[in-house]
């Protein structure tokens, strides 16, 4: 769901809009701060920040069960 909201457009009115034209500017969104990638510069509150909102990174982190 994340990438959806992070890649999808918004058309309003005529105009197409993006999270980033959109979203509130707070750097530091991202676990591996980037000035560079927008989304970083959106504040972006939510879990998936530990693994910087990249799904690759998700998926090969290992569980440990207590």
């Amino acid at each position: 769901m994340h990438d959806s909201i992070e890649t999808g457009k918004s058309e309003y009115e005529g105009e197409t809009y993006t999270l980033t034209d959109l979203c509130t500017p707070a750097g530091g969104t991202c676990a591996n701060y980037d000035p560079t990638d927008a989304i970083c510069n959106c504040l972006v509150v939510s879990v998936l920040k530990m693994w910087n909102y990249d799904l690759s990174t998700l998926q090969a982190d290992e569980v440990t069960l207590f």
